[in-house]
């Protein structure tokens, strides 16, 4: 790539690659309209199709995908962001919720990460390619023209086995331990009335934009 080099690093005892991304926003190009670093990942012969191959997706609270052309084919298909916005693209913090995908198949998973305590603004994207598969990762920078952009986390790459809960846990575990400043378990949260910890359901309600905090009339 044009421009951008990478520092790599073998992590034990998960056997992580982790790599950190070391670019130069050049004065043209397209990676100067777009300020982004961009990795793809190709994996030949792994169509998700049939009952063979999946992907485990963050979308939304999370989704589980077994066939790439259906996906293609609901209202939330693959995409490239764009102005003006549609408000619904493959980004995180959007309409993604966690900064991860794992491609699984045959109780083998590979897990791609960005383990971004911040929780800055990536993308994370998966289309057909060939008879495979095509997984994207891009990560927005921020910068000024002609600055380097080097982030201050690693992106995290590793093969794992399990199904789609083992790869999640991955994630979990760097969630886990870099909570968002003073979030609180249920069980510690003196706002919360007493009878929210016993409960057997979850009650959840996102607030998105303000006709969420008002009378709800447009």
């Amino acid at each position: 790539m044009d421009g951008a080099d990478a520092k790599v690093y073998l992590h034990q005892p998960q056997w992580f690659f982790l790599w950190f991304p070391l670019t130069h926003i050049s004065p043209s190009g397209r990676r100067n309209a777009e300020q982004c670093f961009e990795v793809t990942v190709k994996i030949g012969c792994g169509a998700i199709t049939d009952g063979i191959g999946q992907m485990l997706y963050p979308y939304n609270e999370g989704a589980l995908v077994d066939d790439v052309e259906r996906r293609d084919r609901s209202w939330f298909p693959s995409s490239e962001p764009s102005y003006p916005s549609r408000g619904s693209y493959t980004v995180f913090p959007n309409m993604l919720c966690s900064q991860f995908m794992c491609y699984l198949f045959e109780g083998h998973g590979l897990y791609l990460g960005a383990h971004d305590a911040q929780r800055g603004v990536k993308s994370f994207d998966f289309t057909s390619h060939g008879t495979g598969l095509a997984l994207r990762q891009r990560l927005y920078s921020g910068v000024d023209y002609g600055e380097n952009f080097v982030p201050d986390y690693p992106m995290h790459w590793c093969f794992f086995e399990g199904d789609w809960q083992d790869g999640a846990d991955i994630y979990r575990a760097f969630v886990e331990a870099n909570l968002p400043p003073k979030m609180k378990k249920i069980t510690e949260n003196e706002a919360l009335p007493a009878w929210y910890q016993d409960s057997p359901l979850v009650v959840a309600y996102p607030v998105r934009g303000v006709h969420d905090m008002d009378d709800m009339q447009k």
